[in-house]
């Protein structure tokens, strides 16, 4: 080689050619060869620049002025006023807080939309801030800029974090005293947000003992990694996932692949049969999914959804027709079923295995409101206004075991809106599937809530529900009951089995801030509700109802104050009906209704959902084990 040029590459060459070990030098020689390749080389330096390019454009039409710094204000769980010296109880809390680890700066850098050199964007903060309540960890945050001298600006994240590590046990009064569950936890490992548990949970025939890892935000790339396992009564499961969702609603690609073994009772309450309160038989369901979606159009406009996935499901019940009966709901104790009730369960002991594919549609035009004194008293809340509807379409391509080939259908909307004084919130999903060659739909599983508050004063509010939910020719299992946590709750979790229900729920709110501890906010409420089940061929053991009524009355609880996280104990008694068979229900349990959905067990309608995608992708969910 000749020229200045060609000695430099050739000296450049023996440099780098020294440093590599003798076993690797021809390889080594090879690639210094074709990275020297005058032509690579060019087209590597038209790829710097064009990567260079638009920040550098960025940076001249900049017109809002760029981030200069990003500082970060970390809260412990307990703030001065509640661990202060005259606080009640501010030993303690500041004991606490001094075991506590604060969360890392580089564990909410990984959650933020922006970052130094970058233009300032309202939007880009807002969505920061709202990702960051969304985490179990932190009880809340704010975003700020300030202006600096120069035109640039300071971002001010200003976060309080939730207490970490907890140990305790959950006690239904429903019907009886029962320990339900027993966990210790730590869910923000070293100020890393990874979540450890051990658990021990039990709710009528379901019960888990396992252990959960989870990581939501893996090595600052937005994955949300959680492994689960454990076992049930009749067996084990697992559960392991790995979704990426929307940043916010500037986010453009979600990604989701899970893995999931459901293997425990199903239990259908029988009050027909006099023998027994409960029939219950096994159901084993296998899903691995993954699925890809994409949002097109402008982050401040309609927002089109498109996507793709395929997953394989199975469910099966490995006993055949081994039903099981239990009295006075001791499952701990099952007796075979006699001949009849199979006969009647036999009504959905439809099984499959099989391979679908999927592709996703959807139109998506919202924007999100920071509310408080909704259902978190004090705390931030994150309210959407707009409108979005998804709708998933699969197609079987391969089935065994006997299965039949069938296409899906799942459908999920919502809408939402509001002034200074009310919000109203509506949501609803169904879904069902159509076997090839038969006509009509089968399995169709929907259910529908219109939320609304009024809000009469800062520390008063009227609160109405009403829900309708069901199924239609069902050959999967399926029940629903009138009473429980979210329907009429003067009456058990048992009550009035059917296949379709509706439920009112009419509540006062009032929050006691002049009467709460430094320590919490506490909270009141008078409830009314109403609602009816309706029975269908298809359902075990389903029955009319008629319209029953029951009122009662609530006290909310969330520790430490302004935290998203309230507890509830209610009380209640029925207005219609037999009263001296169902007697006053006295429940504690986290907040369900409204916005926030803390259930650690799926609803009735999810636990009947055996079929298709999770089309949400918008964030990560609270408890990962809720819907299985």
């Amino acid at each position: 080689m000749d020229g200045a040029g060609g000695r430099t590459a050739t000296s450049r060459s023996r440099r780098l050619r020294a440093y590599l070990p003798i076993r690797h030098r021809p390889l080594g020689l090879g690639v210094i060869r074709v990275l020297q390749h005058p032509r690579l080389r060019c087209l590597l330096k038209a790829a710097a620049i064009a990567a260079w390019l638009p920040s550098a454009v960025a940076g001249q039409e900049c017109a809002s002025g760029p981030i200069e710094e990003v500082v970060f204000e970390r809260e412990k769980p307990f703030d001065a006023e509640t661990a202060g010296p005259d606080a009640t109880f501010g030993w303690l809390f500041r004991t606490m807080n001094a075991f506590h680890v604060r969360t890392r700066e580089s564990t909410l850098r990984w959650e933020l939309l922006v970052a130094e050199s970058e233009c300032l964007d309202p939007i880009h903060l807002q969505e920061s801030e709202r990702a960051l309540r969304q985490l179990s960890y932190i009880v809340d945050a704010d975003i700020a800029s300030e202006t600096l001298p120069g035109g640039g600006h300071r971002v001010v994240v200003r976060t309080q974090d939730s207490w970490a590590a907890s140990a305790g046990a959950s006690v239904s009064l429903d019907g009886g005293i029962t320990v339900t569950g027993l966990s210790a936890s730590a869910k923000n490992v070293l100020g890393t947000g990874t979540r450890a548990s051990l658990f021990r949970t039990s709710f009528r025939e379901r019960k888990r003992t396992g252990v959960l890892l989870r990581q939501p935000n893996l090595l600052g790339t937005r994955l949300d990694v959680t492994a689960a396992v454990g076992r049930t009564q009749p067996d084990r499961f697992w559960m392991a996932s790995a979704l990426r969702p929307f940043s916010g609603e500037i986010g453009r690609w979600a990604f989701r692949q899970s893995w999931v073994r459901r293997d425990d009772f199903f239990a259908y309450a029988t009050p027909s049969v006099t023998e027994s309160t409960h029939a219950y038989r096994r159901v084993v369901a296998d899903r691995f999914d993954v699925q890809l979606q994409h949002r097109l159009g402008a982050t401040d406009g309609s927002r089109l959804l498109v996507g793709v996935g395929w997953g394989r499901e199975s469910l099966r019940d490995p006993t055949g027709d081994g039903a099981l009966v239990v009295t006075d709901s001791d499952f701990d104790a099952p007796l075979p079923a006699p001949p009849g009730v199979r006969a009647t369960l036999g009504l959905q002991s439809a099984t499959f295995d099989l391979d679908r594919i999927y592709g996703v549609l959807g139109v998506r035009r919202l924007r999100f409101v920071e509310r408080s004194g909704m259902d978190a008293f004090s705390a931030s809340q994150d309210a959407p206004y707009g409108v979005e509807l998804t709708g998933a379409f699969g197609r079987s391509v391969r089935e065994r075991a006997g299965s039949l080939a069938d296409r899906w259908v799942g459908l999920r909307g919502s809408a939402a809106t509001g002034s200074d004084g009310a919000y109203v919130h509506v949501s609803a999903n169904a879904e069902g599937r159509r076997i090839d060659g038969e006509r009509g739909w089968r399995d169709v599983v929907y259910e529908s809530e219109l939320s609304s508050w009024w809000f009469q004063s800062p520390t008063a509010s009227l609160f109405l529900r009403f829900e309708a939910a069901g199924g239609y020719r069902n050959s999967l299992p399926l029940q629903l009951t009138l009473g429980g946590w979210t329907g009429v709750r003067g009456y058990a979790e048992d009550a009035f089995p059917a296949g379709r229900r509706f439920v009112m729920n009419v509540e006062q709110r009032t929050s006691l801030f002049g009467w709460s501890p430094g320590l919490a906010d506490v909270g009141v409420a008078l409830y009314l509700d109403a609602g009816r089940t309706m029975a269908a061929a298809d359902i075990p053991f389903g029955e009319d109802s008629g319209w029953r009524t029951s009122a009662g009355f609530g006290l909310r609880l969330a520790l430490p104050r302004g935290s998203p996280d309230v507890l509830r104990v209610d009380v209640g008694t029925p207005l219609t009906g037999d009263r001296s068979r169902h007697g006053v229900v006295f429940r504690v349990y986290t907040e369900l209704f409204g916005l926030l959905d803390r259930r650690t067990w799926p609803s009735q309608v999810q636990r009947s959902r055996w079929n298709g995608l999770d089309t949400d992708l918008t964030s990560r969910p609270r408890n990962p084990l809720a819907g299985s």
